[in-house]
Parts: structure tokens; sequence; C-alpha cells
């Protein structure tokens, strides 16, 4: 179960940009993300273009949801698209944004070719559930 899973997770605090927040992460390939985003700062050349940026990001493959909010905390006003395929990462990047208070778009995307594309809305988040592809 995914509360077992978060009930176990190490939670770090960081700040950055005048900004503290507090983030879970589940295992050393996060704590590595995380390090890579926010110590390493491996985004740096980059932050002038996320912070001036008026079209909306995509963070795909967006993992626990690190990068989403380095890029929130650069820029307040650009809508962020975080889509994640991994059910167990949504859930734990959905905890990340409610336990910072930041409003962004978040994906969960399951191919179900049947069915199309299914919305929930809620809270300034919505999940796309089944994207429906075009054969060629």
């Amino acid at each position: 179960m995914i509360c077992d899973i978060i009930k176990t997770m190490k939670k770090v605090d960081l700040k950055f940009n005048f900004a503290s927040l507090q983030v879970s992460l589940p295992d050393q390939a996060g704590e590595s993300v995380l390090a890579e985003i926010f110590k390493e700062r491996e985004y740096k050349i980059s932050e002038a273009a996320i912070a001036q940026a008026k079209h909306p990001i995509l963070d795909v493959g967006a993992h626990v949801g690190l990068f989403s909010l380095y890029a929130r905390l650069l820029n307040p006003n650009v809508e962020i698209l975080a889509i994640e395929p991994e059910e167990k990462n949504f859930k734990i990047l959905k905890e990340n944004i409610k336990q910072n208070k930041i409003p962004f778009g978040s994906f969960s995307k399951i191919m179900n070719k049947e069915h199309g594309i299914k919305n929930v809305s809620s809270h300034n988040i919505t999940y796309y559930f089944g994207i429906k592809f075009r054969q060629k």
C-alpha cells in the first residue's frame, strides 16, 4: 500500500529561492534527484528561461515532482504540468504538492485505447487517466 510507503519515506526540508519546502523521498533515487536539482543545480543554466516562461512548463517523467517544485519556486505564475505514469511516484508527487501548498496541474497517464481521456479536477489539480493514441 502507498500509505505504508509514505510512512517510511524520508522527509527532507530544504530552502531554495527564499522559500522553504518539505519533500518526501521514497528511495535513494529520489535523494539523488534532489541533490542534482537543488544542491548541484544541474538546471542552473535554464533558470532565467524558467523564471521568464509564459507558456506551460512540462515535467515529463516527473517522478515525485522535484523539478516541478523547483520550477514553481522560480516562476510562481507559469502553468506547470507534471506527467508521471508510475502510480506510486504520482501519489508521492501529489503529497509533495499538498504538503507545500503549491497549486499546479498534474497528470497521471495510463494508456487505455478503449476509453480515451478521462478528467477529474479537484483543488486546482487536474488528473488525466487514459490517453487515446491515434494509429497511423
